[in-house]
């Protein structure tokens, strides 16, 4: 059995994982204002080249205040920045390099069942 034990700021600690400090000097979470989360995200996508990435708010113990402030953020400051980023890295989409990421988007005859 496991225990959990909750820090000061009200998470527990994760048994299959590093602290939630550790993670986000690891930058395993990227987090911060948009003049300090774009570069980390930049070195992200030019290190790794992803074609999708994902973008997880509003995790654990936050507001609606708070989300009402930091989501406007990342729609417009953030996301913005990411697209020019992939652009000048020439990171295309799944469906930009015909590479969909479900056979139901696939071109050509679908494959049949056996």
């Amino acid at each position: 059995m496991t225990a959990f034990v909750e820090d000061a700021v009200g998470r527990r600690s994760n048994p299959r994982g590093a602290a939630f400090e550790d993670q986000i000097r690891d930058q395993q979470i990227i987090t911060g204002a948009p003049k300090t989360v774009i570069p980390k995200l930049r070195r992200l996508l030019e290190e790794t080249r992803p074609s999708i990435l994902g973008f997880w708010t509003s995790d654990g113990f936050v507001s609606n205040e708070d989300a009402k402030s930091f989501i406007p953020l990342l729609g417009q400051e953030v996301l913005p920045a990411v697209r020019e980023m992939g652009k000048e890295l020439g990171l295309w989409s799944p469906f930009e390099a015909n590479a969909p990421v479900s056979i139901a988007y696939a071109k050509g005859p679908t494959p049949v069942a056996a």
